[in-house]
């Protein structure tokens, strides 16, 4: 049996909350997952000291 490395997205939105759902998520899937932040805030995400890939959208 193949083990298929985890893939995670995360979508922030710039409040409070980023935080709480990023340390969730890595609590849930561990250091072996690679992780995807999306931030549909203007403002860059802050995650504190994950190391994560990030993307930004902003409204049409």
């Amino acid at each position: 049996m193949t083990i298929t490395p985890k893939k995670v997205l995360i979508a922030v939105d710039g409040t409070e909350r980023d935080r709480s759902v990023v340390r969730q998520a890595l609590d849930l899937f561990g250091d072996d997952a690679s992780y995807v932040v999306i931030s549909v805030s203007p403002e860059p995400a802050a995650v504190g000291a994950a190391s994560v890939s990030y993307a930004t959208a902003s409204g049409c």
